[in-house]
C-alpha cells in the first residue's frame, strides 16, 4: 500500500485569484511531475464558494480571502463545521497597473482620482451572507469597469490598456516582470485583507496537502508587498 501511495498523488484545492497561490500550485505540479498517477484539481473562486467545495465537494484545501473586519464571521463559521484555519498573510490591496501607464507615476490621494481610469475586477466573490461583492467595500467609478472571472484576462488587459488598473494582493516579482506591471501602494485605501488556508481538522495533513501548504507559505513570503 505504501508503494502504491508513493506512485499516486491526489490533491483538490480552491484558491482565490491570487497569483502567488497559483504559482504555489504550479510549483507543486513541478515537484509531483515524476509521480506515476496524478489526480490534481485546482479551482479559482471566492471564499464562500471555496468553503462549499471543502465542506460538500471533497476538496482538501481552500484558501480564503476576506476583509479583516469579517474575521469573526469566518472563524465561527469554520469552527462550527470542523475546519482548521491556518493564516497565510495579511495585506492591504495595492494598485496593479501597466508599468508605462499614467498611474505608475501618480500617487492617488483620493479615490475619486481614479474615476477617469478603467477598473478591472473579479466578479465571482461574495461577502458573508450577501449575493455578490468581493469583500472590497471601497470600489469606485461604477461607470468604467471591466468584469473578469480569471487571471489571464486581467493580465492581457493590463498589458494592452495602460489606463487600466485593478486592486491586487502582493504578487511574485517574476509575475510583475513577466507582464510588465507595477504594484503601487495607494494612500487613499487602507482596508486590511486576510488570506487564510482552511481544511478539515482530521489530524495530520496528507503528504500532498502538506507539500502544497509549504509551497504556499514560501510563495507568500517572497511576494512584493
Amino acid at each position: 500500500m505504501q508503494e502504491e501511495q508513493e506512485r499516486c498523488a491526489e490533491l483538490r484545492v480552491m484558491i482565490p485569484h491570487a497569483t502567488y497561490a497559483s504559482y504555489a500550485a504550479v510549483d507543486y505540479l513541478e515537484q509531483a511531475a515524476s509521480i506515476e498517477r496524478l489526480h490534481i484539481h485546482i479551482r479559482e473562486g471566492g471564499s464562500m464558494e471555496a468553503l462549499d467545495h471543502v465542506l460538500r465537494q471533497g476538496y482538501h484545501l481552500a484558501l480564503l480571502r476576506y476583509a479583516v473586519e469579517d474575521d469573526e464571521h469566518y472563524t465561527h463559521y469554520c469552527a462550527r463545521r470542523g475546519l482548521k484555519m491556518e493564516p497565510i498573510m495579511d495585506f492591504e490591496y495595492s494598485l496593479l497597473t501597466n508599468r508605462d501607464g499614467p498611474l505608475a507615476r501618480k500617487a492617488i490621494r483620493d479615490l475619486s482620482e481614479l474615476d477617469k481610469y478603467m477598473e478591472i475586477l473579479h466578479d465571482d466573490f461574495q461577502l458573508p451572507g450577501e449575493e455578490g461583492g468581493d469583500g472590497v467595500r471601497w470600489h469606485v467609478n461604477p461607470e468604467r469597469r471591466i468584469h473578469v472571472y480569471e487571471r489571464c484576462s486581467q493580465f492581457s488587459i493590463l498589458q494592452r490598456l495602460p489606463t487600466a488598473y485593478m486592486w491586487a494582493s502582493p504578487m511574485p516579482r517574476r509575475a510583475l516582470e513577466q507582464y510588465h506591471l507595477v504594484l503601487k501602494k495607494c494612500p487613499a485605501q487602507r482596508q486590511q485583507m486576510r488570506d487564510v488556508l482552511v481544511y478539515p481538522d482530521k489530524g495530520r495533513l496528507r503528504p500532498e496537502e502538506q507539500a502544497f501548504v509549504d509551497l504556499l507559505h514560501k510563495e507568500a513570503a517572497s511576494t512584493v508587498k
